[in-house]
This record gives C-alpha cells, structure tokens and sequence, in this order.
C-alpha cells in the first residue's frame, strides 16, 4: 500500500545500517486511527523540525503507528523557493 502524507519530522535514532525517522501524523488511515510515522530508511536525511511531502510505502499498522519506507521526499521549504 502507498500513500502521500505531508508531515513534519519529530526525532531520529540510528541503528547499525539504517535510520529510524518519526513524524507526526493524526488520522486515519485504512479505517485505523494513527498517531505517527515511522520511517525505515538508509538513503534519505531528514532534518528534525523539518516539514515534508512524503510518498511512503506502508510495510504494516501498528499501534497506531503506521510504519514505512520512503519512495520519494521533497522539503516543503524547497517547494516555498520554487514559488517565490
């Protein structure tokens, strides 16, 4: 499953070979209520208090965690530059 969320990113903790990133997120989603992100991912740097446009691939939901891999990211203050 996919989707595309924009969200702002609230910490970071590294293990041996990949980055844990989680983001801030209330709703729903697939009818179950989710109150973060998880991001699992080696490729891309996200900066905490950073705000993104997400295109993620949800591996599973738990807990009212919606926990992904990230296809594609943009920084919303670079899609900002592009309008002004």
């Amino acid at each position: 499953m996919e989707c595309i969320v924009v969200s702002y990113c609230l910490s970071k903790s590294a293990c041996v070979n990949q980055a844990k990133y989680i983001f801030h997120f209330k709703g729903f989603f697939a009818g179950k209520k989710v109150k973060q992100i998880i991001i699992i991912d080696k490729n891309d740097e996200f900066l905490i208090g950073g705000e993104y446009l997400l295109h993620l691939k949800i591996d599973i939901v738990d807990k009212n965690t919606l926990v992904c891999r990230c296809f594609r990211s943009r920084s919303l203050n670079a899609i900002k530059a592009d309008y002004f």
